[in-house]
């Protein structure tokens, strides 16, 4: 504290972590502002008297307050408009939201009013002098589907102006399927972008959709905040949408046979906690488990129908299952984060994977009967979005690498409310 010309300063308060955005209430009497704990990669409000007395953590029991930070009252000092972090459920994916938080005399049991609510992140709140109005920076999700040139080694977009990911080529090539950034529908489309018809509602977030060999349908899964991620089979027109499952448990990671008879995914059971790898047979209406799939995941049927790559609990090991055989072995190990997004090379000789923890990150790929893979290339410095399942890849009808590339924007937005 300082006097208005700099005299007299001293120090009336010392923090458990680093102090900042501190800022008096309207009649000058107190000063609240932020602590951050790096340790804990946590943030939390605080309070503080003028002379120094009576510090207290506020929203002590609210189920934020690690994310709380960066207040300022509003000028007639009723409320202290701040911003927190949530989670999307089900997804990695972080929005930043701006709340308002009532300054009465029972402040201590009054809970937060959420002011914005995604899919854009607002931060760094500056209500205006009338009351009515409130300047913060905005974050817009925004993404490029981008596809890597090997002999230019160079990035260059899939279709310009598609803001997605999870992009999916049709058997023939000729359609896509992709799920949109920020709102996360599902959408089919030509290759070229035209022809595009949203597949799922607003309500949902989609993942990872596959199309069938025949190009008529095209699984996905799909969650809602207060749900898991389920299995989903849709028309390519929109038509005949519905869940495959109504159990109680998790479906992500489809994958088609090579005949389109059958639909292999991995599950988690919440009841049993535990993960399997199981096959629908449409023609039966059969769900088998493949033998000595427990505690496997992210499965992926190779193009030839022989084999199923699939990852180990703790994702060091990539087991290799053959349906020859019906016995799993330990096609390679490496260090866990190694395996991300595994996809099969058309002649179904190699598994290509993105790595983040070995070296740069880059493209590698091991050969069926091999057990050590080798370096395609590397990303460089692509920006890439993190995606709601992770920093997503693929490839495109070419043959080529597909990433997201991050292009969000960040702006001054001026938000107009009314607060009783």
């Amino acid at each position: 504290m300082a006097n208005g010309d700099g005299s007299e300063p001293h120090k009336i308060y010392t923090a458990a972590g680093s102090v900042f955005a501190a800022r008096f209430s309207p009649n000058g009497q107190r000063i609240r502002f932020s602590i951050s704990d790096s340790e804990q990669n946590t943030t939390s409000l605080w309070e503080i008297s003028k002379d120094g007395t009576q510090p207290y953590s506020l929203l002590a029991d609210w189920p934020y307050k690690t994310t709380a930070c960066c207040g300022n009252w509003t000028a007639d000092g009723k409320y202290y408009v701040f911003q927190a972090s949530q989670t999307v459920a089900n997804t990695n994916l972080v929005v930043t939201s701006l709340w308002a938080l009532p300054d009465t005399k029972a402040e201590m049991a009054a809970r937060p009013a959420q002011i914005t609510s995604g899919p854009m992140s607002f931060g760094n709140p500056s209500p205006a002098r009338d009351n009515k109005n409130i300047w913060a920076i905005g974050v817009q999700p925004t993404v490029e589907v981008v596809k890597y040139e090997m002999q230019k080694k160079q990035f260059v977009p899939l279709i310009p102006g598609l803001s997605a990911t999870d992009v999916e080529f049709s058997n023939d090539g000729k359609w896509i399927a992709y799920v949109a950034i920020p709102e996360g529908t599902l959408w089919r489309a030509r290759a070229d972008g035209s022809e595009r018809l949203q597949l799922t509602t607003d309500t949902e977030r989609a993942a990872l959709p596959h199309w069938s060999p025949d190009g008529k349908q095209i699984s996905y899964a799909s969650t809602t905040p207060a749900g898991s991620w389920k299995l989903s089979i849709v028309g390519a027109d929109g038509s005949d949408a519905h869940k495959m499952l109504s159990e109680n448990s998790s479906q992500i990671d489809a994958n088609w046979s090579p005949d389109g008879e059958r639909l292999m995914f991995g599950e988690f059971n919440h009841d049993q906690n535990g993960l399997k790898i199981r096959i629908i047979d449409f023609k039966t209406h059969q769900i088998t488990t493949i033998p000595g799939s427990d505690g496997l995941f992210s499965p992926r049927w190779s193009p030839n129908g022989r084999y199923i790559a699939a990852l180990s609990p703790n994702g060091t090991d990539l087991m290799l299952f053959n349906f020859k055989t019906r016995k799993w072995t330990t096609w390679l190990k490496e260090p866990a984060g190694s395996f991300t997004y595994p996809v099969w090379s058309g002649d179904s000789q190699f598994l290509y994977f993105d790595d983040f923890v070995t070296g740069a990150e880059a493209i590698r790929r091991v050969q069926v009967g091999r057990s050590e893979a080798e370096l395609v290339f590397e990303l460089g410095n692509l920006e890439r979005y993190p995606g709601a399942l992770g920093p997503w890849t693929s490839r495109a009808a070419d043959g080529s690498f597909m990433f997201v590339r991050d292009r969000s924007t960040q702006e001054v937005y001026q938000l107009t409310l009314e607060l009783p």
